[in-house]
């Protein structure tokens, strides 16, 4: 969920970030999938969609952005130079998840910054990445399960939820404390509440289940982004290297687990 900043930025909202450091595979994969609206990352037959030519033309005209209405260090700026070029005031249009919310307003006022989704394409769709969230697991080795259960249950009520995600600014888990006053009192909050509740919302899940994923991002991924951007790499061949990668993995899953 992007952020924006107020003030005399908002006289500069064509300054954006565009960050291909460190972290820049998911944030790009929200950019290119709210723009064409696909809904998931492999279709029936399990191959990957991050290549579709709708997600080539939407990566695309992000890369064109770089040096153009960025700063041209994002070629290499991870989160925390990301933070530091918003906070600063050399940007005006940030991208990263609810988290730093709060971090901002502390540094920038609460009245400096907000946060909105990714538009809806012109088809009326919103498609919004998954994000990775904090949960409780229990090992079956345990030897109090029973008690680590009756914790968990305590953690993921609606009392202890709703004040778990004031505190820390969070998106709630338990969808029981949506109703809850102070979420009014979050604008960030209540706009996430407002978005994933919206009919038109579609999440695309992402694929956290292959062993494999991370690596692809990270390792793989990361350093060829770095090219698109610079025009050294066709927005086009990435997204296609990427999606062999990912269509590999899902077959190895697949196979692994009977699918």
């Amino acid at each position: 969920m992007p952020a924006v900043r107020g003030g005399d930025a908002v006289q500069e909202v064509a300054r954006v970030e565009l960050a291909v450091g460190a972290g820049s595979i998911a944030q790009m994969m929200e950019v290119v999938y709210g723009q064409s609206g696909i809904t998931e990352i492999f279709d029936a037959s399990g191959k990957a969609t991050i290549n579709d030519p709708r997600n080539t033309a939407a990566l695309e005209k992000l890369a064109g952005l770089y040096k153009k209405v960025t700063p041209e260090a994002d070629v290499s700026n991870d989160y925390v130079k990301m933070v530091a070029q918003f906070d600063g005031g050399n940007i005006a249009i940030m991208q990263h998840n609810l988290g730093s919310f709060n971090d901002h307003v502390k540094t920038l006022g609460k009245d400096k910054v907000a946060a909105m989704a990714v538009p809806k394409t012109d088809g009326g769709v919103r498609a919004i990445l998954s994000n990775p969230v904090s949960g409780i697991g229990l090992f079956t080795g345990g030897e109090k399960k029973d008690a680590a259960y009756k914790f968990a249950e305590f953690a993921a009520s609606k009392a202890m939820d709703s004040y778990w995600a004031e505190k820390t600014g969070v998106l709630p888990a338990n969808t029981g404390v949506n109703d809850e006053s102070w979420i009014q009192g979050l604008p960030h909050i209540a706009e996430a509440v407002k978005v994933l509740n919206d009919p038109a919302t579609r999440v695309v899940q992402m694929p956290y289940y292959l062993p494999e994923f991370n690596a692809i991002t990270k390792t793989d991924m990361e350093p060829e982004f770095q090219k698109v951007p610079q025009g050294r790499l066709p927005a086009q061949d990435f997204l296609h290297a990427f999606a062999a990668k990912l269509t590999e993995a899902q077959a190895s899953y697949r196979q692994r687990n009977g699918g």
